[in-house]
């Protein structure tokens, strides 16, 4: 197997395409819940129903990622990349025409399970077609490109709310646009040789501790990141009294330091190892959330977004990529299913964690708490990836028996 392998230039812009798919499902329709509860306020207990809307795809793929994960290694990966479009496009624009909240509701289900399988097909083709220095530039883009998408999507979605709130659920149908490149796939699946070894050479078990790791660690990485979508912003109310655009635009910035950073992903991976790469990446977060929870002043916020949105870039890649190297070829869609399904439990559970904190100590407290529990975990994943680094030193000087 080459050191470096990269798939070609369509394929790999594809795939990354693909990948800003996933985020849709949140960023298009948040800025048309209002009109969404204003159209239902008849149906029992609309306010929290209307939230479910949001929230409900989540719990979808949570459930459905394990499956996708498995078919991806019976099947083939195209078609559960092809299967997930397909849900994709037809639930996600289905609310357009829900005539009821249940059907409503119902579709955003449907489009989780969508959503399962376009994350966890594409991130195991970009994974089979790429390797060495390349694979990890890939994920790192990818983690780009998701980032990038959620800019995009919030922006788009919000215009199209500004027409009507059904017509946000059109914004669905440009996925349609990739359908033709998609089609032109090839089945990464069989193209891969039969004896593609995994990048470890630890033997099964300990690879399988690993990944146990690596999905605890994307379960409480999430779930700390999510308190900037879901709590960011009322505090920004609070202390600021922002308008929701404003709001808005300044969430953004989150997306926007991510994208960067992923970019620059594979250029530090490459000295950085994986634990190096959660270290720095909880620090990231920890030193921006300590700047939110402390500042009144706009700028200061502005630059603990910022901070914080570059660690968002390290995490999804990172772990991503550390998976895929302790995983044998054969169970990569497996192992890539359960990591999908730990991001989004993460995300899932964020509030239901979060929210007796905050009810304590406010949301400024929320993020001072979340900092020092960051701070924490990238002391302690600092200490053990130095002590790794000194014992593999070692035993390199150590001279041959």
């Amino acid at each position: 197997m080459p050191a470096s392998t990269t798939p070609p230039r369509a394929q790999a812009l594809t795939l990354l395409l693909c990948s800003t798919l996933t985020v849709m499902a949140a960023a298009t329709i948040t800025p048309s819940l209002a009109g969404i509860a204003a159209h239902f306020a008849d149906t029992p207990h609309a306010g929290m129903l209307t939230r479910l809307v949001l929230t409900l795809p989540a719990l979808f793929i949570v459930l459905a990622a394990p499956w996708a994960g498995r078919a991806c290694d019976r099947r083939g990966r195209k078609p559960v990349l092809l299967t997930g479009l397909a849900l994709y496009v037809i639930a996600g624009s289905a609310g357009a025409l829900a005539p009821s909240l249940s059907l409503l509701l119902v579709s955003r289900a449907v489009l989780g399970v969508g959503i399962a399988c376009l994350m966890t097909a594409t991130t195991t083709m970009i994974a089979d077609s790429s390797h060495g220095s390349a694979q990890t530039r890939l994920l790192g883009l990818q983690g780009a490109f998701m980032a990038g998408g959620g800019v995009v999507f919030v922006f788009a979605g919000g215009l199209a709310a500004e027409v009507h709130w059904r017509v946000a659920f059109g914004v669905y149908l440009l996925a349609l646009l990739l359908l033709p490149a998609m089609l032109r796939l090839p089945e990464t699946r069989n193209a891969r040789s039969v004896d593609d070894p995994p990048a470890t050479g630890l033997p099964l078990v300990q690879r399988l501790r690993q990944l146990g790791v690596i999905y605890a660690l994307a379960f409480v990485g999430m779930a700390l990141f999510y308190l900037m979508p879901v709590y960011m912003p009322f505090l920004l109310s609070e202390r600021f009294a922002l308008s929701a655009g404003w709001v808005g635009a300044f969430i953004a910035l989150c997306n926007v330091a991510a994208m960067v950073s992923g970019t620059q992903f594979g250029r530090i991976r490459a000295r950085v190892p994986s634990l190096g790469m959660v270290a720095i990446t909880a620090g990231l977060l920890a030193g921006g959330y300590a700047v939110v929870a402390m500042s009144y002043s706009m700028a200061w916020v502005v630059l603990g977004l910022v901070v914080a949105g570059a660690g968002l870039g390290f995490m999804v890649p990172n772990l991503n990529h550390w998976a895929v190297q302790n995983t044998d070829a054969a169970q990569r869609g497996q192992a890539l299913g359960g990591l999908t399904t730990a991001f989004f439990l993460g995300q899932f559970a964020s509030p239901l964690l979060a929210q007796p904190v905050a009810s304590q100590w406010g949301n400024g407290g929320l993020y001072a708490a979340a900092a020092v529990v960051l701070g924490s975990g990238a002391a302690v994943a600092a200490a053990i990836a130095l002590r790794s680094i000194s014992r593999s030193t070692r035993l390199r000087s150590m001279p041959p028996p």
